[in-house]
């Protein structure tokens, strides 16, 4: 059970970086449209951040049964009651990063919208 919990917890990071390595150019082009070069730079620092942290709380959102329920031996004899572990902390990683890639697209998109408008408003 420790090396499986572990093991999951390095998949969420590796996950959430290879989500970064994926969505890092898209984004910055879009973002290109209308930032400054200071908020790239802040996207550049912090984008790495909000991807690879929502993947790791989505990993510890799904818990084991508390040491009260069942002896660690009991448990780790449940094989399929890991698996079935494991299979939800992979599912909550990907909903956790769908929803953090949804408010980066939403931050995106409202910044295009505002510079838009003031690129109209001053014309």
């Amino acid at each position: 059970m420790i090396a499986s919990y572990f093991t999951m917890g390095g998949i969420s990071i590796l996950i959430g970086m290879i989500t970064y390595v994926v969505m890092r150019k898209p984004f910055k082009a879009a973002l290109e449209v209308y930032a400054s070069e200071k908020v790239i730079r802040i996207f550049r620092r912090t984008f790495l951040y909000g991807l690879v942290f929502p993947a790791i709380a989505g990993f510890m959102s799904v818990s084991y049964y508390s040491c009260s329920k069942d002896t660690y031996e009991k448990v780790v004899a449940k094989r399929d009651y890991l698996i079935g572990r494991n299979f939800e902390q992979t599912e909550a990683i990907f909903t956790y990063l769908l929803l953090a890639l949804f408010v980066w697209t939403l931050i995106i998109t409202v910044g295009v919208i505002v510079r838009h408008y003031h690129r109209t408003k001053i014309v």
